[in-house]
């Protein structure tokens, strides 16, 4: 049996993180920086072309005060507030983009450090974890993009 080599390694997926931080309306941040995909993203993904399909999705961002390094090993975020994602698109033949927001009347009070990519079976998919907090309060409004692509 003959084995067949690959002249370099495939790499897994990787993720950018692209926030907009607007004060009363306005832009007065934008955090645009790659970001971290956990081992609880290789978990879905195996279970998923396996044929294991029920919970898999990403269906929410996460806001949260965790404020260790991201690592592969992460698997949740601290005091984290989670919702729904505003929509999914697909920019290239090999890339997903999820679009989320955060109102002026969602999370006030939160110290927003990391953020957090979840699927619906609440896996932690990818993280990203911010050099300072953004202390959330009800004139801050919060709109980006996450995306995943893969090489």
């Amino acid at each position: 049996m003959t084995s067949l080599a690959l002249s370099e390694p495939v790499p897994g997926p990787r993720g950018h993180f692209r926030l907009e931080v607007r004060r009363r309306g306005v832009l007065v941040e934008v955090d645009d920086h790659p970001n971290i995909i956990v081992n609880g993203a290789r978990t879905q993904q195996a279970r998923l072309i396996g044929g294991d399909v029920v919970g898999r999705s990403i269906t929410q961002i996460g806001f949260g005060e965790g404020s260790g390094a991201a690592d592969a090993s992460n698997s949740g975020l601290t005091n984290a507030f989670k919702k729904a994602l505003s929509g999914v698109t697909y920019p290239a033949w090999n890339s997903v983009q999820f679009a989320f927001t955060l109102g002026t009347g969602e999370g006030n009070g939160l110290s927003i450090i990391e953020f957090g990519l979840i699927c619906n079976n609440d896996t932690l998919f990818a993280r990203r974890v911010r050099t300072g907090a953004l202390v959330k309060a009800s004139d801050l409004s919060f709109s980006g993009t996450w995306t995943i692509t893969y090489n």
